[in-house]
């Protein structure tokens, strides 16, 4: 059989190959001659398949490429899977962080002020009384106060425009100050920044508010 013999492995090869299909030594130069020696050694070759670099069909269990030289080490070309384990840890993560954020709307008006808000400032004069004040309850979402937000919203021209900004709180010992920033549209349809400053008894009891 006419082939090219390549010099590395002693595999005779086609005599348009210009890489050896067992080990994929450039075979370009080399010539053609004559031998007994057949393409198929060992196992069968198997059916065809492209190559991912050139795309020349090769035999599915061929080395090397023998038009581009790219080796494949005997194994077939294969696109990875993602196995379905790691679909299922991605659904239960994304599922976890969505209670976590249930949770936390949920119960946030539940927490009160005094329950160890970075924002609470404590009058160093009424110390020992303000332990006891609990104050308005916090939503620790954004950090507002959901009573100073309902009255906000039912004073707004457009209730739906509110955007809560930031909300401090003053613990005074016997009630608690809050002021709170932020924007909604007025009634000529401009968005317009707005400070409120409330009152809350140490119940949590809302006892005025006013714009400043």
């Amino acid at each position: 059989m006419e082939g090219k013999k390549c010099n590395k492995c002693g595999e005779l090869n086609e005599q348009d190959s210009d890489f050896c299909g067992t080990c994929g030594t450039d075979i370009k130069v080399i010539p053609i001659t004559n031998s007994s020696q057949t393409l198929p050694k060992g196992e069968p070759l198997g059916t065809l398949r492209p190559c991912p670099d050139c795309r020349e069909m090769i035999f599915q269990n061929t080395q090397a490429c023998p038009n581009c030289g790219r080796p494949f080490h005997g194994k077939p070309v294969s696109q990875k899977q993602t196995h379905p384990g790691v679909w299922l840890a991605l659904i239960i993560i994304v599922l976890c962080v969505f209670a976590v954020i249930w949770c936390m709307i949920k119960y946030s008006d539940r927490i009160p002020a005094s329950s160890g808000s970075p924002t609470i400032q404590s009058s160093q004069n009424a110390q020992t009384q303000s332990n006891a004040c609990r104050g308005p309850f916090i939503n620790i979402w954004n950090n507002s106060s959901p009573d100073l937000v309902k009255a906000v919203k039912k004073s707004m021209n457009d209730p739906k425009s509110f955007e809560h900004i930031y909300t401090r709180y003053w613990n005074l010992g016997n009630q608690v100050v809050v002021k709170m920033a932020f924007r909604g549209r007025n009634a000529f349809g401009g968005v317009v920044a707005q400070k409120v400053r409330a009152e809350f008894d140490c119940s949590g009891s809302l006892l005025s508010a006013n714009l400043e």
